[in-house]
C-alpha cells in the first residue's frame, strides 16, 4: 500500500492497483500489467512514478499526483 500527496490510498489487489479516496471509497482500478500485482509504491524525482510489483517484474508509470514523502 501507498499513499500519495493527496491522501489517496494505492493497494495491490488481484484485479490490479485499487486506488482509494480518503474517506476511503474505492474510485479506481488501475489494470495489473501482468497476472498480479505484489507490491505498490512511489518512487523516482519528486516520487512521480507509480511502480507496481508483479512476480519477478517491476513495472512503472508516471501519475498525476505524486507519492507522499516519508
Amino acid at each position: 500500500m501507498a499513499f500519495d500527496s493527496e491522501g489517496f490510498l494505492h493497494v495491490a489487489t488481484n484485479i490490479g492497483v485499487q486506488v482509494c479516496d480518503p474517506q476511503g471509497r474505492g474510485t479506481a482500478v488501475i489494470d495489473a500489467p501482468g497476472e498480479s500485482v505484489s507490491a505498490v509504491f512511489f518512487g523516482g524525482p519528486g516520487l512521480q512514478w507509480l511502480y507496481v510489483a508483479d512476480g519477478d517484474k517491476v513495472w512503472r508509470r508516471p501519475v498525476k499526483r505524486r507519492g507522499a514523502a516519508p
